[in-house]
């Protein structure tokens, strides 16, 4: 357009009935090309009427995303609820199998003489976990009565087998 107007400086007449001419030219094509006009699948005409429709798709669409984001939260909040819960139902778990554990072992060794090291209140530390320093302190105890134990089994052989000797050579 501003090109048309620099070639028509001198002739004002003849400027302004172009210009007149262009302008209904370009209104009258808008005019027609307007019916073919569609935005999102609807004529243009329908959306200037439908626009309060538009509030009611928003709304819509808004409710979606809040019961959407409603059971993200619930969904987030359940897994940390039992994030929670498991592990004091291991440990309660854990402590139930320990101490029947200990009961049956009571109940086999009856009065034999072996301690039974392991404490399980006493081996569970606050966050339900078995300390691994009062495991190994009471496995090294256990293994150095078990090498006292082998230690004195052994003398008595010694001293068994000294014995049958003597009683041997003494018959002949």
């Amino acid at each position: 357009m501003s090109a048309l107007e620099a070639r028509l400086i001198g002739n004002d007449a003849g400027r302004v009935a172009i210009v007149a001419q262009l302008q209904h030219l370009l209104g009258s094509s808008f005019s027609i090309a307007e019916k073919n006009i569609r935005a999102n699948g609807h004529k243009l005409e329908e959306l200037t009427a439908a626009a309060e429709d538009e509030e009611a798709f928003d709304e819509t669409l808004d409710k979606i995303i809040w019961d959407l984001q409603a059971e993200r939260m619930t969904g987030e909040r359940d897994v940390a609820a039992k994030r929670r819960q498991r592990p004091r139902e291991i440990q309660s778990f854990i402590a139930d199998v320990l101490r029947q554990h200990d009961a049956d072992l009571e109940e086999t060794q009856g009065d034999s003489g072996i301690p039974n090291t392991l404490e399980t209140d006493d081996a569970l530390n606050d966050d339900g976990q078995v300390s691994a320093v009062e495991v190994n302190t009471n496995n090294s105890s256990l293994a150095e009565g078990m090498q006292q134990t082998i230690a004195t089994q052994r003398e008595r052989v010694e001293r068994v087998q000294i014995v049958f000797d003597d009683l041997g050579t003494n018959k002949t």
